[in-house]
């Protein structure tokens, strides 16, 4: 078995369109804006923002998933565009302490989860991982994380929320 990082690292960094190579990577997390991709997902991320006209600067922003294609690129840009991110993974504990800190806000709590935020991204890859409960009403929720189960002997590939009780919590879904 090979390497994960040697494999990575013969990747052209003109080709590195998920930014997963040192030379591609660094920027990202050190905050250089040096010539370099912006990972896939990222960018289609801040599009559907942008498209649907949902400005960040000053907007608490919840990014659930820390890889590096995905998780800590898009809090890194949207902390650059001027949001209040707070990132968290499926394996976050005390998160209803962080966010207590961060926002003098009412929120709920459901199985010691807490997510006031007005816009939440999920990119953790873990199958019903946020639920409609848990959001604020009337936020920007968009699920990016992926999972491949089978369902009836066929392949099929869900996300991170349980759509039926998030569609009914937010806005943009």
């Amino acid at each position: 078995k090979e390497d994960t990082t040697e494999v990575i690292e013969t990747i052209d960094i003109y080709k590195d369109l998920d930014g997963l190579t040192v030379h591609n990577l660094n920027p990202v997390s050190l905050g250089r804006k040096e010539p370099s991709f912006t990972p896939c997902t990222v960018a289609a991320c801040l599009y559907i923002l942008k498209e649907h006209k949902v400005g960040v600067a000053g907007k608490k922003v919840c990014v659930i998933g820390k890889s590096v294609s995905v998780g800590l690129p898009l809090a890194k840009a949207l902390s650059a565009m001027g949001a209040i991110v707070t990132s968290c993974d499926r394996s976050t504990r005390d998160l209803a302490g962080v966010v207590s800190e961060l926002f003098e806000k009412l929120y709920r709590d459901i199985n010691g989860v807490f997510i006031v935020e007005e816009i939440v991204i999920s990119a953790a890859g873990s199958q019903g991982l946020v639920k409609g409960e848990w959001l604020m009403k009337g936020c920007v929720a968009i699920d990016v994380g992926i999972t491949r189960i089978i369902v009836n002997d066929k392949p099929k590939v869900v996300g991170d929320f349980v759509y039926e009780t998030v569609f009914h919590s937010s806005t943009l879904n």
